[in-house]
């Protein structure tokens, strides 16, 4: 098939070549005015034809995303599109994805498109893993965003017309319609300091109903990330600090090397990434946690280095450690906390947790106040790494 399409383009490119010195010839002769030679438009038209079949130079766009129906291992969208150049072989596909990152196990049906503009229906499916590529099964799946496409079924790795559709789900081995619910007060964790209750407990996810036309997501401004800078005089002394909102600013790895921020929880190196919500292990409610994956091998680690800072008086790191829900498989993890000055190590907290329960961790750093310093937090596994979904609750520098 491709062949043929290339040797189209060829043979179109050979004729253009040959008739060009007669065209050239026959305009010499002629009066001089411009005019145009039907014999060339034609052949340039198939020319361009050719070539926008051969690279796959398609567009068109996606408009409105209805979901239609929600069940707990699939999801029913209706997609309209328009300004679609070429329809022939042109579906619409999707794809699952939690904080950026694509999520394997899902399928798609094959849904054309029919013309310039129209609609299509898009069903995408989830079956249950029997491994996540931890060595644990898993029986159902998180996920914040749906990413939909216009792609040619011959040329699957050029998708044109994207959109990331915002879209919270929880993916189960369940064909049950899927029903609203909200997250119980009274199982929120309580946090310490000048924290409110009503922080400290989590909003509820927002409950996308049937017939509910899905917004595009847009993703925030941002400022660029602070990175590690040299003792300089005019250093501002730091009062307080939300590790969870700097995570992009330290420095991961894991005794494998360096990791990427955020990371993917598929890579057996170990990852790290920020939840905006979940539900602990021992059953408890939480919000911003910093979840750090250590390396998936006996002993495995990993570790965070800030950037530079000057603390303040009577600061305190603050956090709860705990595990994610699901995480039964988990021997437990050490949880530390060291202050790095002068290129010298000192630990200033270090808490085992068990996988079924959560410790709050409080290191008083008055010693370090008017110093310069590096603090990391680093997991320690046990005997085994297996699930040790290992998260900071909140944690942050107050006094």
């Amino acid at each position: 098939m491709k062949f043929n399409r290339i040797f189209s383009v060829f043979l179109v490119i050979m004729c253009c070549f040959a008739v060009a010195p007669a065209i050239s010839a026959q305009e010499d002769s002629g009066s001089g005015s411009e005019t145009s030679n039907p014999l060339m438009d034609g052949l340039m038209t198939i020319l361009q034809q050719g070539i926008d079949e051969f690279i796959g130079n398609y567009k068109g766009r996606l408009g409105d995303v209805r979901l239609v129906e929600r069940r707990g291992n699939r999801v029913v969208l209706e997609v309209s599109y328009d300004n679609v150049k070429r329809s022939d072989n042109v579906y619409v596909q999707g794809e699952v994805r939690q904080l950026g990152a694509r999520l394997e196990g899902f399928s798609n049906t094959l849904s054309s498109v029919s013309g310039s503009h129209g609609k299509a229906t898009l069903v995408i499916g989830w079956t249950s893993q029997g491994d996540d590529g931890w060595g644990t099964s898993v029986s159902e799946i998180q996920s914040d965003q749906i990413r939909l496409f216009l792609v040619r079924g011959s040329n699957p790795d050029r998708p044109f017309g994207e959109i990331i559709y915002d879209m919270a789900k929880t993916w189960k081995d369940s064909d049950a319609p899927d029903e609203e619910s909200m997250v119980a007060d009274n199982g929120a964790i309580e946090l310490e300091d000048d924290q409110t209750a009503a922080e400290s407990k989590p909003a509820p996810s927002i409950f996308i109903k049937p017939g509910t036309v899905l917004k595009p997501y847009t993703p925030a401004r941002t400022s660029p990330p602070v990175l590690a800078k040299p003792v300089v005089q005019d250093q501002k002394t730091v009062q307080q600090y939300d590790f969870y909102e700097n995570a992009k600013s330290a420095q991961w790895r894991t005794g494998a090397g360096a990791l990427s921020f955020p990371g993917s929880a598929n890579d057996t190196k170990g990852f790290v990434r920020c939840l905006p919500q979940g539900t602990l292990n021992s059953g408890n409610a939480a919000v911003n946690l910093l979840q750090t994956h250590p390396e998936r091998k006996n002993g495995g680690w990993i570790e965070g280095q800030f950037p530079l800072m000057v603390l303040g008086d009577n600061l305190h790191f603050k956090s709860v450690a705990g595990f994610l829900k699901g995480a039964g498989k988990s021997d437990g993890a050490v949880f530390q906390v060291y202050v790095k000055e002068n290129s010298k190590y000192y630990r200033a907290a270090s808490s085992r947790v068990a996988a079924n329960k959560y410790e709050t961790i409080d290191a008083d750093l008055s010693a370090w106040a008017g110093k310069t310093v590096q603090l990391l937090l680093r997991i320690r596994s046990g005997n085994t790494s297996d699930q040790d979904w290992a998260v900071w609750v909140k944690p942050r520098l107050a006094r």
